[in-house]
């Protein structure tokens, strides 16, 4: 490959655990690496920039899916890392209302074939959403599986042994070529040759805009002062109802909580407090468009 950059990609649906997995690899395979990370945001508020080291070179990418004229701005974020910081490798983190094929096909895009080829394709699967969001959400979520070459599947240590079993069966059914891992430890980089990456064939390079934004919608909402975690948690839930009938698939933001910085991930039901370095006082929602 000569002196091109290999790009790795993680994917995964809203509140999958990408982010995350993003962290543990930097403490183990990509230790000693110099990486640039490509962050894309669905809305016009990065959340997820703020999770990663901040000696990190990040670019961000805002406002919409990774497809059609943001694949122009992917394209533009490789050759400028790739010039400008001369990286080891390139990690894309996706917005989770992305399709993958789609960061794949702006990957592989001609224009970057003389400074960068895409490497591992790592789809980051949350056990407890997966049968609900593949049952809502169909072939929009499948692709995310069928066209990664890994997927690892989040917190499969502390999910029911059942459960598993059938994410499992339910993966091996959408996609017979991919490897799945239930331990980041499994998670081997590699340089693959673009021969051997997750195919694409089929895929419309002239494609009418199909994914995040006829499906989804973002906005923001500013946030009060809030005395405890409680009180947050009401907050989160007016949301909800505000937005009935449609279906809110995430809520993250960072928030004040009396004296105190608060990272808040909600998803399908599911609400997490973590320590925030700072505070915007701002939520974001993704719900159906």
């Amino acid at each position: 490959m000569g002196g091109k950059i290999p790009v790795d990609i993680i994917s995964g649906f809203l509140g999958s655990g990408k982010t995350t997995l993003i962290n543990a690899l930097l403490a183990d395979q990509y230790n000693g690496i110099r990486i640039a990370v490509i962050e894309n945001e669905f809305g016009k508020i990065d959340v997820d920039s703020a999770l990663l080291p901040e000696d990190l070179e990040i670019t961000k990418i805002t406002g919409g899916c990774v497809c059609c004229t943001l694949k122009i701005s992917l394209i533009e974020g490789i050759r400028l890392l790739a010039e400008r910081c001369i990286p080891d490798r390139i990690v894309i983190e996706t917005t989770g209302v992305a399709k993958l094929s789609d960061v794949i096909s702006a990957v592989k895009n001609a224009s970057l074939a003389d400074v960068a080829y895409p490497a591992a394709c790592i789809t980051v699967v949350n056990p407890a959403f997966h049968k609900s969001f593949g049952s809502s959400l169909g072939a929009f979520y499948n692709d995310q599986i069928e066209s990664a070459g890994t997927v690892y599947i989040s917190r499969a240590q502390s999910t029911d042994e059942k459960i598993l079993d059938e994410v499992i069966k339910s993966i091996k059914q959408s996609s017979c070529e991919c490897d799945i891992v239930t331990n980041i430890t499994e998670i081997k980089i590699q340089e693959n040759t673009p021969s051997l990456y997750p195919s694409t064939a089929g895929h419309d390079e002239n494609h009418a805009h199909h994914d995040a934004e006829p499906h989804f919608s973002s906005t923001y909402i500013e946030t009060p002062v809030f005395s405890d975690e409680n009180e947050i948690a009401a907050f989160i839930k007016k949301i909800q109802l505000d937005a009935s009938p449609k279906k809110v698939y995430r809520i993250k933001g960072t928030v004040t909580k009396a004296d105190e910085n608060v990272l808040v991930q909600w998803v399908n039901g599911e609400l997490e407090f973590f320590t925030a370095k700072h505070s915007d006082n701002k939520l974001v929602t993704v719900t159906q468009a």
